[in-house]
C-alpha cells in the first residue's frame, strides 16, 4: 500500500495532536502478531513501531480509490514509500479482506503523519491494538 501526497507537502507532515485510530488488513500470526497484507511487516500487539519517511516521485497506488486520487492531482503528487500505511476508516480497509483480518491500530499522539483525500494515512509511528471481526 502506498500513500500519494501533494509534492508541496513532502517533508512537512502533520503532527498528531491526539491518538488517531487507523485500520490495516493482514494475517493473524498468533494472538499477539499481525502481518500486513502488502509488505508482510509483522506488528506486535501494544509495541511502538517507528520508521523514517522516504519518498518517490514515481506514483505507486495499491487500490482504485488511491489511483483515482493520484490521477486527480496529476504531476503534483509524490508517493510516501517508507512509513506505516493505513486506512483512516474501516470501510476503506474492507476491500483487502478476502480471508484476512482487520487490525485496529493507533497512530500515537506526537507522531508525524500524512493524510490524503482518499483517506489513506501514512505515519512514522504506529501501535497494533487488536484484531477486529470482519
Amino acid at each position: 500500500m502506498c500513500t500519494v501526497i501533494l509534492k508541496n507537502r513532502q517533508g512537512e507532515p502533520s503532527i498528531a495532536k491526539e491518538d488517531i485510530i487507523v485500520y490495516k488488513a493482514g494475517r493473524k500470526l498468533d494472538d499477539e502478531k499481525f502481518a500486513s497484507v502488502c509488505m508482510n511487516y509483522v506488528y506486535t500487539k501494544n509495541k511502538l513501531h517507528s520508521v523514517d519517511f522516504t519518498y518517490d516521485t514515481e506514483i505507486h497506488c495499491s487500490d482504485k480509490v488511491e489511483l483515482e486520487y493520484a490521477s486527480s492531482i496529476g504531476n503534483n503528487g509524490v508517493s510516501v514509500v517508507e512509513g506505516f500505511h493505513s486506512y483512516l476508516n474501516r470501510k476503506r480497509c474492507k476491500g483487502w479482506i478476502n480471508g484476512r483480518y482487520i487490525g485496529k491500530f493507533i497512530v500515537p499522539k506526537g507522531s508525524k503523519y500524512y493524510l490524503n483525500k482518499s483517506r489513506n494515512i501514512v505515519s512514522n509511528q504506529i501501535i497494533f491494538k487488536e484484531f477486529l471481526n470482519n
